[in-house]
């Protein structure tokens, strides 16, 4: 039985605009930032996927498999929702197109849209376990029967009850972060309102004064 487990590693993308945005008032933006990586058996899946080629590389565009987790820290409303789709407790988002019983594990680390390619996997889930198998590189686009098969990969069965203890163990952290931006939000936009009213109040001040 495989084991699955979750680590920070350092996320290396570029800031999107999105992200520049939130960090006018979300201070850790600023520092370096991480994603929550699977790992199995003690083995990053990501550095797994690290070891392979891109067969046809043509067909979808890429030269390595350099995707972003799900569980991106960046944006953990967005991780939360991709932990609880995988252990099963929350339903499939319909924002992903695919076959039934597949789900993203790394996506496109510019925007995370299916339609620049992402890592796929079906999910098995039976009473006493939960199996990863069938690993695909998808775009959502029809290729002429050609796809990325990742056969290489897996397949992994887990205990049902370790899998999903690991899945939802970083939810806690998750919705802190997602608290934490809600309130830096709310106290930048009360102080942006408050500025024109300071300025004014200094005007008028100035008035008294001559």
């Amino acid at each position: 039985m495989a084991v699955l487990e979750l680590v920070n590693v350092a996320r290396d993308a570029p800031a999107t605009p999105g992200q520049q945005e939130r960090a006018r008032y979300l201070e850790r933006l600023h520092e370096p930032c991480e994603q929550l990586d699977f790992v199995i058996d003690e083995r990053r899946l990501s550095e797994q996927l690290s070891t392979l080629e891109v067969p046809h590389p043509e067909i979808f565009g890429l030269q390595g498999f350099d995707f972003l987790s799900v569980a991106d820290l960046v944006w953990p409303e967005a991780a939360a929702s991709a932990l609880r789709q995988l252990a099963g407790v929350e339903a499939r988002s319909s924002y992903w197109p695919l076959a039934p019983g597949r789900l993203p594990l790394y996506v496109c680390p510019m925007c995370g849209d299916l339609g620049c390619g992402a890592i796929t996997v079906e999910v098995v889930r039976n009473p006493a376990t939960v199996t990863w198998r069938d690993f695909r590189v998808e775009d959502g686009l029809d290729h002429g029967g050609e796809e990325i098969d990742l056969g290489a990969l897996g397949p992994f069965t887990f205990d049902a009850a370790q899998y999903e203890t690991a899945l939802l163990q970083p939810i806690e952290l998750l919705d802190a972060l997602i608290a934490d931006e809600a309130a830096s939000k709310a106290s930048w936009e009360a102080s942006r309102r408050a500025r024109p009213r300071r300025r004014i109040a200094r005007v008028f001040a100035r008035e008294r004064r001559n």
